[in-house]
C-alpha cells in the first residue's frame, strides 16, 4: 500500500516539476522542498533503515552531476529531481535513471531537429556550438527540457520496465 502510495507521490511530484519546467523553464525550490517533506511519512512504515538509502540518494546526484551543473550541462532543477526521486526509491535507481534519461534526453534532441522546430540558421548556430563560449547566449529554443526525459527514466525505472 505505501509502495503504492510513494510512486503515487513521486509521479505527482515529476508532473509538477514538468509542468513549471514547461512553463519557466525553472522549478521553484518550493515544489522540491514540498515533496521531500512528503517523503518524511514513508520512513514510518519503512523503518529506520531506509534512512540511510535516502539521504545518500538525496546527496549522491548532487555530487555525481554537479560537474555538469559547473559546465551549464544540466539545471540545478534537474539535478533537485533526481536527488528527490533517489531520495524516495535509494541511491540504487541512480545509474539506471542517468543512462535512461541520457538516452531520452538524446531522442528529445533529435526529434526537436528532425521535426523542423529549429530553422536553418538555427541548425547552422547548433552545428557550431563548439565555438560558443558563454552559454547564456544558447536561444531557449536550442535547449532540451530535462525534467520530461528525468520523468519519463523515472517512470521507466520505477515502473520496473528496466532493472
Amino acid at each position: 500500500m505505501f509502495v503504492i502510495l510513494k510512486g503515487i507521490t513521486v509521479f505527482v511530484y515529476l508532473l509538477t516539476a514538468v509542468f513549471f519546467d514547461l512553463r519557466t523553464y525553472k522549478i521553484p525550490n518550493f515544489v522540491h522542498y514540498f515533496f521531500l517533506m512528503a517523503r518524511l511519512p514513508f520512513f514510518w512504515p519503512e523503518g529506520i533503515a531506509s534512512i540511510l538509502p535516502s539521504v545518500v540518494g538525496l546527496i549522491l546526484p548532487i555530487a555525481v552531476l554537479f560537474p555538469l551543473f559547473i559546465i551549464r550541462g544540466i539545471g540545478a532543477g534537474d539535478i533537485k529531481i533526481c536527488s528527490v526521486v533517489c531520495c524516495y526509491f535509494g541511491y540504487g535507481i541512480l545509474w539506471r535513471l542517468l543512462w535512461i534519461t541520457l538516452c531520452i534526453s538524446a531522442v528529445l534532441a533529435v526529434i526537436k531537429i528532425i521535426f523542423g522546430v529549429l530553422k536553418k540558421e538555427e541548425r547552422r548556430f547548433l552545428f557550431s556550438f563548439a565555438k560558443i563560449n558563454n552559454f547564456d547566449e544558447i536561444p531557449d529554443s536550442h535547449k532540451i527540457h530535462m525534467s520530461v526525459a528525468i520523468c519519463i527514466a523515472s517512470v521507466i525505472c520505477i515502473g520496473g520496465v528496466v532493472y
